[in-house]
C-alpha cells in the first residue's frame, strides 16, 4: 500500500487555482465545490501556518486570517463577489498582509479583468517579497496575455 503524502509543501507548493477554473465553477449550472489542484483553504492554512493558533495571535490578526479563510471558501464555491467583499473587509483590518491582495487578485482573474489582477498580485509581492504564489499568479496572466 501506498503511504500518502503529508509534507503540505510538497502536495501544494504549485497550487493549480487557475481563473478559468474558477470561471467554470462560476458559470456551472450548479455550484459544486471547485476541484482545484489544492483547494484554497490548504493554502490559506499553509500561509498562516507559522502564525500558531488563533488564541496566541493577536485579536486583529485572528480576525484577518479567519476573513481570508472565508474569502477562500467563497472563492472556491464560484461565489465571487463575496469573496471579494470579504476579502476587503480583510483589508480593512490589515492591509500590511498579502494574502487579501491575492484572492482580490484571483477573483479577478476569474472575471477577466487581468489587468486589475496583475494589480492585486503586485501590491502583494510589494507586501511581500517572499510570497512565491503571488509571483506564480503574476506570472501566469503576464504570459497568457
Amino acid at each position: 500500500m501506498m503511504k500518502a503524502q503529508t509534507n503540505p509543501e510538497q502536495n501544494c507548493s504549485a497550487v493549480i487555482i487557475t481563473a478559468d477554473e474558477i470561471k467554470r465553477e462560476r458559470t456551472a449550472a450548479e455550484t459544486p465545490k471547485a476541484s482545484f489542484g489544492c483547494r484554497l483553504k490548504d493554502w490559506v492554512r499553509r500561509a498562516f501556518s507559522k502564525a500558531g493558533p488563533f488564541e496566541k495571535e493577536d485579536p486583529k490578526r485572528a480576525h484577518y486570517r479567519r476573513l481570508i479563510e472565508q474569502a477562500s471558501e467563497l472563492l472556491e464555491e464560484g461565489k465571487i463577489d463575496d469573496a471579494v467583499q470579504t476579502a476587503q473587509q480583510a483589508l480593512s483590518l490589515g492591509s500590511s498582509w498579502p494574502e487579501a491582495y491575492r484572492l482580490i487578485g484571483l477573483a479577478q482573474e476569474s472575471m477577466s479583468r487581468s489587468l486589475d489582477a496583475i494589480r492585486y498580485y503586485r501590491a502583494a509581492i510589494a507586501i511581500d517579497p517572499t510570497f512565491t504564489q503571488a509571483y506564480r499568479d503574476l506570472d501566469r496572466i503576464t504570459k497568457s496575455q
